[in-house]
């Protein structure tokens, strides 16, 4: 996998994410109250940065303006091994101790 497909898949996903924290501030109310910001306001807020850096992030992908230039894979030949062998055990060792 490139770094581009990476970035793409990457920031899609954050951009549904804030979009839909985004939708849920605003379901609570995102405004200014009497009695100062209403429960949505400070969420509705972050939603709106992390929709914003996504947008971004996906434009600088298609267009290759990305700080990574050329399609150089996302992981290099030989390094996913030594990430595998410490996420796999942590994540096993994490379910078994959601048990």
């Amino acid at each position: 996998m490139s770094t581009k497909t990476a970035d793409l898949i990457v920031a899609t996903i954050l951009l549904g994410i804030g979009l839909l924290v985004g939708f849920d501030a605003w379901r609570l109310g995102s405004g200014w109250g009497m009695e100062g910001p209403q429960a949505g306001f400070f969420p509705f807020t972050m939603a709106v940065l992390v929709v914003l850096g996504s947008v971004l992030a996906i434009r600088q992908a298609v267009k290759g303006t990305s700080s990574v230039k050329g399609s150089k894979p996302f992981v290099p030949p030989g390094a996913l091994k030594p990430v595998l062998t410490v996420l796999i055990p942590a994540a096993v060792m994490t379910a078994w101790a959601r048990r």
